[in-house]
């Protein structure tokens, strides 16, 4: 049952992926994927029970990939990856449930978000904490706080809802914006790698450059 559960689960998924938004009911869905409207609802409840499965089911995964990565990566490329895998979730889970309508507004919903927020944070902490073991950060920060403004920082410069006009801004700058999400508890190394990894070069004011010219 569980096994089948998650086959559907999976070719519905795909299939609104592909759709880019369009609106499907649930019996266009059970067409697109050979079965009827009963058979879809044998395992799911119902159509909010759908959505909130295929976001548990698609987050699950992404989470699933950041721990198999961060084992073998250095602390600041899991950072990195966390923004990326953030900000492809946000357009992939309207792509998910934007065909649906808008059936995931619900206090169930929200508290499925907010579980999976606290492991992105519990991630964040655990990768800082090895990035201070390798001097890429200060040691005397306080890592869980600077791991839930970490996660809401990127959340916000991932949302396309969320402050729109100025969003527009930093999206253009987005490796800029994470590096001052995170330049505030580096080390001079940790600056450093940073730099190079995002490209941010060193920008120079009118009198600095006079002074580097004379230097």
């Amino acid at each position: 049952m569980k096994s089948k559960r998650l086959f559907y689960l999976n070719k519905i998924s795909n299939l609104l992926l592909e759709s880019r938004g369009d609106k499907m009911k649930i019996e266009d869905i059970a067409a697109a994927i050979g079965v009827t409207k009963k058979t879809i609802y044998n395992y799911f409840d119902s159509k909010q029970d759908l959505c909130e499965c295929i976001v548990d089911s698609y987050i699950r995964g992404q989470l699933n990939q950041i721990r198999v990565g961060m084992k073998g990566e250095a602390p600041l490329v899991t950072l990195l990856s966390i923004n990326e895998r953030v900000y492809k979730a946000y357009g992939h889970c309207r792509l998910l449930l934007l065909p649906l309508g808008g059936v995931h507004q619900s206090e169930s919903f929200v508290k499925l978000v907010e579980e999976y927020q606290q492991d992105l944070i519990e991630i964040t902490d655990f990768t800082i904490r090895k990035g201070i073991n390798e001097y890429l950060f200060d040691a005397d920060i306080n890592t869980t706080l600077v791991s839930k403004f970490y996660i809401s920082g990127i959340q916000v410069l991932s949302n396309p809802s969320s402050l729109k006009n100025q969003m527009a801004e930093l999206r253009v700058q987005h490796k800029e914006t994470l590096f001052y999400l995170l330049k505030g508890i580096c080390t001079p190394k940790g600056i450093a790698e940073l730099r190079q990894m995002l490209d941010i070069k060193v920008r120079l004011r009118d009198g600095e450059r006079r002074e580097v010219s004379v230097a």
